[in-house]
């Protein structure tokens, strides 16, 4: 591969175009940078650079500010300083564009956004002309006095770099301990075969239960339905027997008031037969007396007109009588009197 000759780069006819002056925008001292080799040459990028410019890109705006990091402390220059107030000037400049951008993107978002069609390699899909780089004059410094081959080499490296480093990321990035990661897999592959194993199995015992607790369900459906029926029976059985209970309770009181009723009758009735009995028991003292005093009346008249003198003697007795011709005692006949009342029924 041949290289052309050194010569100026376009990059700097451009910047002349836009109207930037080399005279101002390249310091009095220029810093001494190491220049990359020719072509074919190893290109050996130092450890330590002395400033690099961070690349921020804002997607609303779809545009690229750069912000400078200096390692190391400047001198302050007068010149430097007056571009630093242009470039502060510029940079507040492009905020407000950015904000304004920033705006316009905010009315933007309320409509639904449609990506661009063919994905990420779309030649829709370009951000190079959206790309802005804000340097300092130490960076411009740095990479005016480049001729166009040393940039295209310094960029062949870099992207060279980038594409080896994708390439090793791709390929070989994930295979140191590949082996034992194989082997967890294996293990993990087998303890998952298990686990769905065991899913299915638990799966299937789920059904046998879901089908035994369908069954269980309807089975308890159907014992509440005849324990409310029994209840509503039960509770009916109660609602009568308590009617019941109510009826022969009163019932009870009335015959309490009626039996009290009839106990004091019989209390009176009782104590009429007391006094019936006393009364009885008055007659039947008066009429033995009565009876007692005309036999011996009637003894002493039959004793006065036959001349007996002692008719007890004779076996004349009160509680004796003359039956068929013979005297009999009167308790004897009232004794015999229901043996012959018996004999006669017989016969």
């Amino acid at each position: 591969m041949t290289t052309p000759g050194p010569h100026k780069s376009n990059f700097m006819a451009t910047r002349k175009k836009s109207g930037a002056s080399l005279s101002t925008a390249r310091p009095t001292s220029v810093p001494t940078v190491p220049r990359p080799p020719s072509a074919g040459a190893k290109v050996s990028i130092p450890e330590s650079q002395p400033e690099m410019a961070a690349v921020q890109v804002d997607p609303p705006s779809e545009a690229a500010t750069a912000s400078v990091d200096p390692l190391a402390r400047k001198r302050k220059d007068p010149a430097a300083e007056g571009r630093k107030e242009k470039e502060g000037s510029s940079s507040r400049s492009a905020s407000k564009r950015a904000r304004k951008g920033k705006d316009k993107e905010k009315g933007r978002e309320r409509v639904p956004a449609v990506p661009l069609s063919g994905g990420i390699f779309s030649p829709e899909f370009s951000m190079s002309d959206r790309a802005k780089f804000h340097m300092s004059s130490s960076q411009r410094a740095l990479i005016e006095p480049l001729s166009e081959l040393e940039l295209t080499n310094a960029m062949l490296e870099m992207s060279t770099r980038t594409s080896a480093l994708a390439w090793y990321l791709k390929e070989f990035a994930d295979r140191p301990g590949v082996a034992e990661i194989r082997a967890e897999l294996d293990i993990e592959k087998k303890n998952s075969a298990s686990l769905q194993l065991t899913l299915e199995q638990m799966v299937l015992n789920q059904d046998d239960y879901d089908k035994k607790i369908e069954q269980l369900e309807a089975d308890l459906e159907k014992s509440k339905r005849e324990a409310a029926e029994g209840l509503a029976a039960a509770r009916g059985e109660q609602e009568r027997m308590a009617e019941e209970g109510r009826q022969l309770k009163a019932e009870v009181a009335r015959l309490k008031e009626a039996e009290a009723e009839r106990i004091k009758a019989n209390e009176a009735l009782s104590q009429d037969v007391a006094k019936a009995k006393e009364k009885i028991v008055e007659l039947e003292s008066t009429v033995m007396f009565e009876h007692e005093e005309g036999f011996d009346k009637a003894l002493r008249q039959v004793s006065l007109l036959a001349g007996i003198p002692e008719p007890y003697s004779l076996g004349v007795d009160i509680e004796k009588d003359v039956f068929d011709g013979v005297l009999v005692d009167l308790n004897a006949v009232e004794e015999d009197e229901p043996t012959v009342g018996a004999g006669g029924g017989e016969d």
